[in-house]
Protein backbone atom coordinates (compact mmCIF):
# COMPACT_ATOMS: atom_id res chain seq x y z
CA UNK A 1 0.00 0.00 0.00
CA UNK A 2 1.44 3.63 -0.53
CA UNK A 3 0.02 5.89 2.26
CA UNK A 4 0.79 9.48 1.45
CA UNK A 5 2.84 11.51 3.56
CA UNK A 6 3.36 14.79 1.96
CA UNK A 7 2.65 17.76 3.63
CA UNK A 8 0.36 19.17 1.36
CA UNK A 9 1.78 22.36 1.16
CA UNK A 10 0.74 24.13 -2.56
CA UNK A 11 2.44 27.70 -2.34
CA UNK A 12 4.29 26.76 -5.44
CA UNK A 13 1.10 26.60 -7.07
CA UNK A 14 -1.70 29.04 -7.77
CA UNK A 15 -4.72 26.71 -6.24
CA UNK A 16 -4.89 24.48 -3.45
CA UNK A 17 -4.83 20.53 -4.58
CA UNK A 18 -5.40 17.52 -2.16
CA UNK A 19 -3.19 14.85 -1.58
CA UNK A 20 -3.91 11.83 -3.41
CA UNK A 21 -5.69 8.98 -1.07
CA UNK A 22 -3.83 5.97 -0.53
CA UNK A 23 -3.43 3.06 -2.98
CA UNK A 24 -3.85 -0.43 -2.17
CA UNK A 25 -1.47 -2.52 -4.62
CA UNK A 26 -2.28 -5.93 -6.01
CA UNK A 27 -0.43 -8.08 -8.46
CA UNK A 28 -1.46 -5.73 -11.65
CA UNK A 29 1.38 -3.56 -12.75
CA UNK A 30 0.73 0.21 -11.61
CA UNK A 31 1.65 3.20 -14.07
CA UNK A 32 2.00 6.61 -12.45
CA UNK A 33 1.73 9.92 -14.22
CA UNK A 34 -0.12 12.97 -14.60
CA UNK A 35 -3.66 12.06 -15.78
CA UNK A 36 -5.40 8.69 -16.22
CA UNK A 37 -4.72 8.26 -19.87
CA UNK A 38 -3.47 5.24 -22.36
CA UNK A 39 -1.44 3.17 -19.83
CA UNK A 40 -1.85 5.62 -16.45
CA UNK A 41 -3.33 3.76 -13.53
CA UNK A 42 -2.48 6.12 -11.08
CA UNK A 43 -2.95 9.74 -11.97
CA UNK A 44 -1.40 12.28 -9.89
CA UNK A 45 -1.09 15.02 -12.01
CA UNK A 46 -1.80 18.93 -10.51
CA UNK A 47 -5.28 19.74 -11.97
CA UNK A 48 -5.32 22.50 -14.90
CA UNK A 49 -7.05 24.96 -12.77
CA UNK A 50 -4.02 25.16 -10.44
CA UNK A 51 -1.78 26.68 -12.84
CA UNK A 52 -2.67 30.16 -14.16
CA UNK A 53 -2.33 31.10 -17.44
CA UNK A 54 -2.57 35.29 -17.06
CA UNK A 55 -1.96 37.90 -20.03
CA UNK A 56 -0.51 35.05 -22.39
CA UNK A 57 1.31 33.85 -19.44
CA UNK A 58 1.76 31.05 -17.50
CA UNK A 59 1.84 31.92 -14.05
CA UNK A 60 2.14 30.22 -10.32
CA UNK A 61 1.79 31.61 -7.34
CA UNK A 62 4.94 34.11 -6.03
CA UNK A 63 6.05 34.03 -9.71
CA UNK A 64 6.66 37.91 -10.50
CA UNK A 65 6.38 37.47 -14.37
CA UNK A 66 5.08 34.19 -15.06
CA UNK A 67 6.99 32.17 -17.84
CA UNK A 68 6.59 32.16 -21.56
CA UNK A 69 5.80 28.47 -21.71
CA UNK A 70 3.68 26.42 -19.51
CA UNK A 71 5.20 25.22 -16.14
CA UNK A 72 6.94 21.91 -15.93
CA UNK A 73 4.36 19.55 -14.37
CA UNK A 74 5.61 18.11 -11.18
CA UNK A 75 4.58 14.54 -12.31
CA UNK A 76 5.41 13.32 -15.67
CA UNK A 77 2.98 12.14 -18.29
CA UNK A 78 3.97 8.31 -17.67
CA UNK A 79 6.48 8.58 -14.71
CA UNK A 80 7.03 5.58 -12.55
CA UNK A 81 5.63 1.77 -12.92
CA UNK A 82 5.28 -0.69 -9.88
CA UNK A 83 5.49 -3.92 -10.62
CA UNK A 84 5.02 -7.29 -8.19
CA UNK A 85 6.71 -10.61 -8.76
CA UNK A 86 7.04 -13.22 -6.54
CA UNK A 87 5.24 -11.89 -3.45
CA UNK A 88 7.63 -8.69 -4.00
CA UNK A 89 6.85 -4.95 -5.48
CA UNK A 90 9.53 -3.07 -7.25
CA UNK A 91 9.53 0.47 -8.49
CA UNK A 92 11.03 1.89 -11.66
CA UNK A 93 11.30 5.28 -12.64
CA UNK A 94 9.89 5.52 -16.55
CA UNK A 95 12.79 8.48 -17.83
CA UNK A 96 10.60 11.24 -15.83
CA UNK A 97 11.46 14.92 -16.10
CA UNK A 98 11.31 15.47 -12.16
CA UNK A 99 12.71 12.04 -11.08
CA UNK A 100 11.30 9.36 -8.70
CA UNK A 101 12.76 8.87 -5.36
CA UNK A 102 13.33 6.00 -2.89
CA UNK A 103 14.65 7.28 0.89
CA UNK A 104 16.13 9.90 -0.88
CA UNK A 105 17.68 8.76 -3.57
CA UNK A 106 17.16 9.29 -7.17
CA UNK A 107 16.47 6.32 -9.07
CA UNK A 108 18.65 5.93 -12.02
CA UNK A 109 15.61 5.43 -14.96
CA UNK A 110 14.72 1.93 -16.10
CA UNK A 111 16.27 0.16 -13.34
CA UNK A 112 13.81 -1.81 -10.91
CA UNK A 113 14.12 -1.17 -7.00
CA UNK A 114 12.57 -3.40 -4.90
CA UNK A 115 10.11 -2.28 -2.30
CA UNK A 116 10.46 -2.51 1.62
CA UNK A 117 8.25 -1.74 4.47
CA UNK A 118 8.68 1.70 5.69
CA UNK A 119 10.56 3.27 2.63
CA UNK A 120 9.83 6.92 1.32
CA UNK A 121 8.81 7.43 -2.11
CA UNK A 122 8.35 10.59 -4.14
CA UNK A 123 7.28 11.19 -7.68
CA UNK A 124 8.17 14.67 -8.60
CA UNK A 125 7.01 16.77 -5.83
CA UNK A 126 7.60 15.99 -2.39
CA UNK A 127 4.92 17.84 -1.31
CA UNK A 128 2.32 16.46 -2.88
CA UNK A 129 3.65 13.05 -4.33
CA UNK A 130 5.33 11.71 -1.22
CA UNK A 131 3.87 8.16 -0.14
CA UNK A 132 5.61 5.46 2.48
CA UNK A 133 5.21 1.99 1.15
CA UNK A 134 3.62 -0.15 3.70
CA UNK A 135 2.89 -4.64 3.20
CA UNK A 136 -0.66 -4.46 4.36
CA UNK A 137 -2.14 -8.15 5.10
CA UNK A 138 -5.44 -8.87 2.94
CA UNK A 139 -7.02 -9.82 5.59
CA UNK A 140 -7.12 -5.79 7.21
CA UNK A 141 -7.85 -4.72 3.12
CA UNK A 142 -11.31 -6.14 3.53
Amino acid sequence: MLIPIGTGDCSHLDAPVALPSSVVLGEERVIVGRELAGTVTLALGVPTGALAHRAGRWCCRGAASGFDSPPAFPVSGTHAMIDSAAGAFYLTDLSSTNGTFLDGEELTAGTPAKLAPGMEIVFGDEFLCKFVFEEIPDSELA
